[in-house]
């Protein structure tokens, strides 16, 4: 996805803004991860959830819903998992 290089930071911080919409959502860490020979690379996107918010199928297709209506079928993580917590080391930076 040669997309996601060239505007990997725009990319994030537009799929971060639409995944802040979600009362169920506390923070959420959104990357790309390359395969093994580094020709391709797909969105995976990591949900931190309130206490007493449930990771449900539902929760993962408005967001997937709400990502391709507000940017694009090309935003859309390939892979949306429950993370428990996000380190933070006091300063956000993506490379």
């Amino acid at each position: 996805m040669e997309f996601i290089e060239r505007l990997n930071l725009r990319f994030t911080l537009q799929i971060y803004v639409l995944v802040e919409n979600f009362l169920e959502i506390s923070d959420s860490v959104c990357v790309a991860q390359k395969n093994a020979s580094g020709s391709d690379e797909r969105v995976v996107l990591f949900l931190k959830l309130l206490p007493g918010s449930e990771f449900t199928v539902d929760l993962v297709n408005r967001v997937k819903k709400s990502i391709r209506e507000e940017l694009s079928p090309r935003h859309v993580p390939a892979v949306i998992l429950q993370i428990k917590d996000i380190p933070v080391s006091g300063i956000y930076f993506e490379t």
